[in-house]
């Protein structure tokens, strides 16, 4: 509905594409981070009631090296994802975007 009201005040096809990408980005880095958040948490808690109950010394510590790789490689499936939505329903006209 989105789409077909702005194809029909008269937004370009390249100007679709591109919100629709930006948008996608967007959601996905929010995503990634939220995730990286709640699995560096559950990763912790699960690590010091370990820690605790062998009672060994250990240090909790993140592969930093990792995480931006697949967020990387998340944003760019996420692009291309975007892009190809993008580019099947902006073919279309504004008035049969609407109906759909």
């Amino acid at each position: 509905l989105e789409i077909g009201m702005l194809k029909a005040v008269g937004m370009k096809r390249h100007e679709l594409t591109g919100m629709l990408i930006v948008e996608s980005i967007t959601m996905t880095l929010g995503a990634a981070l939220a995730g990286i958040t709640a699995g560096a948490s559950m990763g912790y808690i699960a690590f010091y009631s370990d820690r605790i109950l062998s009672q060994t010394p250990t240090i909790f510590t993140i592969d930093t090296t990792v995480v931006p790789f697949i967020v990387i490689l998340i944003v760019i499936a996420s692009i291309i994802g975007a892009a190809f939505s993008a580019r099947r329903i902006v073919k279309h006209r504004a008035i049969e975007i609407l109906r759909m």
